[in-house]
């Protein structure tokens, strides 16, 4: 039987009572489940968007934090330096995800001073697996 010590409980499976000889009374192990533990998550389909950004975004380390963000994000994609000074992204991921994405990309990283960002849902068939810089 596998146990969960926790406070001086001592817990088996989820959904359980479990007697606990140490003080004498049942718990409910229902109790340690995690928020949204057995529910179905609702898929969100996958989006790509290309992003153009312009202003003061080169030289400043933008390229870097996007590709920070991207992953902290779970977006995946590419980010490279265009020769009209703008930055070019595509990024692919759920929604609401880009949607957080586009606002960070709205900032940028604090030394960058960001003028606008033109947002192109665009249909693109590859499926990439992480997000990189590209040169």
């Amino acid at each position: 039987m596998r146990g969960l010590s926790y406070f001086n409980e001592s817990f088996s499976d989820y959904g359980k009572k479990v007697y606990n000889y140490t003080t004498s009374y049942y718990l409910q192990a229902t109790l340690l489940r995690p928020s949204g533990f057995g529910r179905t998550r609702k898929l969100q389909a996958m989006k790509t968007l290309s992003l153009t950004i312009t202003g003061l975004v080169q030289g400043v380390f933008f390229r870097t934090h996007t590709e920070e963000m991207a992953k902290r994000l779970n977006i995946k994609g590419w980010v490279r330096n265009e020769p009209d000074g703008s930055v070019q992204v595509i990024a692919q991921g759920e929604e609401k995800t880009l949607n957080n994405f586009i606002n960070w990309c709205k900032k940028g990283p604090p030394s960058a001073r960001v003028e606008k960002v033109k947002v192109e849902e665009i249909q693109n068939n590859n499926q990439y697996s992480d997000f990189v810089i590209k040169y």
